[in-house]
């Protein structure tokens, strides 16, 4: 005897969905890294179907706290999509994905699932350099001082070059740690040969963000 049936359709399942932004760990920014970080922010996700339909995904993006969602990509059929952070503002976001099976079943049949991530910020505002100043110390040499701050994320790596930027000098603030939004530089450079100099002095927050601030100095 057989018996035809039609197996129930049921919804996708989403596992996980994450945005990965920069590492604010202070001691993975204390070179270089800080300064080169990328504006794009992966989103990725691990789905399936529990009667093994394709499933086809929509990925929306709001700021917390706004009750509109806006789709920033259809169609996608991998489990990954790249945000540019910096075409948004900065703020506090989620992203809400949708699977759909609808690849393999009529539309009238088709089911989906929604999943919204953990909050995450977007920082595109680079730190400021205050109160960059100088002082006399020692033959040709120069007591430098500044006051870092950030309005929304933790510094995380200072540098100097004298005259030229392709050997940049690692700084560490006062208290030795880059760990807060800010911080306050006290450093001596020198001694300086004679003549005109320029100090280039640059900052990086958790996001990438950088900001530079330059001061002549002149040796005797």
């Amino acid at each position: 005897m057989q018996i035809p049936y039609l197996v129930h359709n049921l919804a996708p399942e989403i596992s996980s969905l994450s945005v990965t932004v920069p590492d604010s760990t202070a001691d993975k920014h204390t070179g270089d890294d800080a300064f080169d970080a990328d504006s794009i922010l992966p989103i990725e996700w691990q789905a399936r179907d529990p009667n093994g339909d394709a499933l086809i995904f929509e990925v929306l993006l709001r700021q917390v706290g706004n009750k509109r969602w806006i789709r920033i990509a259809k169609d996608v059929r991998k489990n990954s999509h790249s945000l540019d952070s910096n075409s948004l503002p900065d703020g506090r976001y989620e992203v809400r994905l949708v699977a759909s099976d609808s690849p393999d079943n009529p539309p009238s049949q088709a089911l989906s699932k929604a999943r919204i991530s953990d909050p995450f910020t977007v920082d595109n505002t680079p730190p400021r350099i205050e109160d960059l100043r100088f002082a006399p110390a020692g033959p040709s040499g120069f007591r430098i001082q500044a006051h870092l701050v950030d309005a929304a994320s933790n510094l995380v790596a200072a540098q100097y070059a004298i005259d030229s930027a392709q050997t940049w000098i690692t700084l560490l603030p006062t208290d030795e740690i880059f760990d807060t939004p800010s911080e306050m530089l006290d450093f001596t450079v020198g001694p300086l040969p004679p003549g005109e100099h320029i100090l280039t002095l640059r900052a990086a927050d958790t996001h990438g963000n950088t900001a530079r601030a330059w001061l002549p100095l002149t040796a005797e």
